[in-house]
């Protein structure tokens, strides 16, 4: 049996906040292991491809989602060799964060506006997934992130998914405050001590402190703070954290309620799904269903604390003046991304300004490869032939996928002189070149797979 000795801090403040829930939370910690793994499916291809892979069921609460297994003999191929997952056909989450892709078509049902959203601390980027599954097609989604060592994990989310309408940022989080009332909505997914990824992650419990959470809570007041201010009046706000104590959640969030800036907002969750309404364990947050803490035990995922806020019509702060910008829908990305960055203070560094047809000159960039593989939009195509770029499509089976991901040339007898898509399954895969007897794979290096 599993056995993680706890702080004895820890336990004792667990015992004060959560009362009578504290007790099985704490056996489940020390004693159980951690929860299945979950495979987010994108694009239409069957995971079952995955050697080993065993569905153990559908997550109720994201039904593009399951929990799963892999027989031990066939674990030792990670996912993300696969072609399927770098396809971006799949992604690999955690449960109880995927609460996300039940709450946000629940705003949109409220009537409340998602044309321009910010996703505040995004890598490695599940949760800018679903909330790039929910933008309008008019919407225009921003993912920073602060930590420079996390930027290359989001991006190469974001290419993945083939999309115009993500440009990603790396400022920290406190800049935005420079840019008042501008977003529809806003996520947080914002740092924390991480007591939710115990079971997970053996670093998080050996590195806990008190001390660790009062230096947590002081990085985040002055988050929270900016994105308060940069969030429009009458926008939401999705805050959540992979912890428990009450000092980075519902203790940060009270004096934005109190003071009458923020709002909780009513949404109701199915019991059946086991999330544990906020008011229930923390008696001095407001009453209804606005924010949720996922209990391992009573939810099958980690813990995670998520709260629904809706900012007032009377934004609290001294500055009257207004970023906000009228985004009409017949102006294009490019435009409307041009109308951003001339308002965005210059510490804000765009690294990814909508869909990068180029990675150098002449050479089409990973990103085109994965927005043509999923022939959305024939005007892309149209766009491409005017400027003279012709491209021929092949498709790769096993195990020549798995060979063009490692970065072979591979000589292929169908393979035509100039640009090929190699596609998977009908995905874009990446670009091979040839020029005579001259083959070239242009696979990222940084994302080959290597065995």
């Amino acid at each position: 049996m599993t056995h993680r000795p706890l702080p004895t801090p820890f336990i004792a403040r667990l015992q004060k906040e959560f009362g009578s829930e504290a007790e099985d939370l704490i056996a489940q910690i020390h004693h159980s292991e951690s929860a299945a793994r979950t495979l987010r499916i994108l694009e239409g291809i069957d995971p079952h491809e995955i050697k080993g892979f065993q569905s153990i069921g559908q997550v109720p609460w994201c039904e593009s989602a399951h929990w799963f297994n892999r027989t031990i003999e066939e674990d030792s191929i990670p996912i993300h060799h696969y072609p399927g997952y770098q396809t971006g056909a799949w992604h690999v989450q955690e449960a109880s964060g995927l609460l996300l892709d039940y709450l946000l078509p629940k705003i949109q049902g409220m009537g409340l506006q998602m044309n321009l959203i910010l996703d505040a601390c995004a890598a490695p980027g599940g949760k800018t997934l679903t909330l790039l599954k929910n933008l309008p097609s008019e919407g225009i989604l921003v993912a920073a992130e602060p930590q420079q060592d996390r930027l290359n994990t989001l991006l190469e989310t974001i290419s993945r998914t083939g999309s115009s309408q993500v440009m990603v940022t790396n400022a920290n989080a406190t800049a935005w405050g420079a840019v008042p009332n501008l977003w529809d909505g806003i996520l947080v997914d914002i740092p924390c001590s991480g007591e939710g990824m115990f079971r997970k992650n053996h670093d998080a419990l050996k590195e806990w402190s008190l001390n660790k959470c009062e230096a947590c809570a002081q990085i985040q007041y002055p988050i929270l703070e900016s994105l308060v201010r940069s969030l429009r009046p009458g926008g939401w706000m999705i805050y959540c954290t992979c912890t428990y104590g009450f000092l980075e959640n519902t203790e940060m969030l009270k004096p934005w309620i109190l003071n009458d800036i923020l709002e909780p907002m009513e949404i109701q969750i199915p019991e059946e799904w086991g999330f544990t309404p906020a008011s229930v364990i923390d008696n001095r947050w407001p009453d209804g269903s606005s924010a949720w803490w996922a209990i391992p035990g009573k939810v099958e995922g980690e813990g995670f604390f998520c709260a629904i806020l809706r900012k007032s019509q009377d934004d609290g702060f001294s500055s009257t003046a207004s970023a906000r910008l009228a985004f009409d829908s017949s102006l294009a990305d490019a435009e409307r991304s041009v109308m951003l960055k001339a308002i965005w203070p210059k510490n804000i560094k765009v690294l990814r300004d909508g869909l990068p047809l180029w990675s150098k000159v002449g050479v089409p960039s990973q990103d085109l490869a994965h927005a043509l593989g999923r022939r959305r939009t024939t005007e892309l195509q149209e766009q491409l032939k005017k400027i003279g770029f012709v491209w021929h499509e092949m498709s790769l089976e096993e195990p020549l996928a798995s060979w063009y991901l490692q970065g072979q040339s591979l000589r292929i007898g169908d393979l035509r002189e100039g640009w090929n898509l190699m596609c998977y399954q009908g995905l874009g895969l990446g670009w091979m070149h040839k020029n005579g007897e001259t083959i070239n794979n242009y696979y990222p290096k940084s994302r080959r797979i290597r065995r």
